[in-house]
């Protein structure tokens, strides 16, 4: 979940993510503010919300197709780089790099 106005941007990760690792995220609907402070069961047994990392993140690029991001928590210090797939709708490929700082 990244913070995007008065709501949050929301990709399901199939892992936990480390430096160097690539792989399809799903674009889920986004979230209301209060879900940066859920973690657990999501409704009707399909899954669970683990927070992958807290901190501060800074859009680097930012465009309907693509995001950006440089990560800053004590779990991940890297930048993300989500691309929208041609199809389905809601592929998207993640990419955590080495932070360039």
């Amino acid at each position: 979940m990244l913070e995007d106005g008065p709501v949050l941007a929301t990709w399901e990760l199939p892992k936990m993510p480390e430096v160097g690792d690539g792989f399809e995220a799903k674009r889920l609907f986004d979230h209301g503010l209060h879900f940066l402070e859920y973690e657990g069961p999501i409704s009707a047994g399909r899954g669970h919300v683990a927070r992958v990392a807290e901190g501060e993140f800074e859009t680097l690029l930012r465009s309907e197709s693509e995001w950006v991001v440089r990560l800053d928590s004590e779990s991940l210090r890297c930048r993300v780089k989500l691309t929208a797939a041609e199809s389905p709708e809601d592929a998207w490929r993640c990419r955590f790099f080495q932070s360039a700082e």
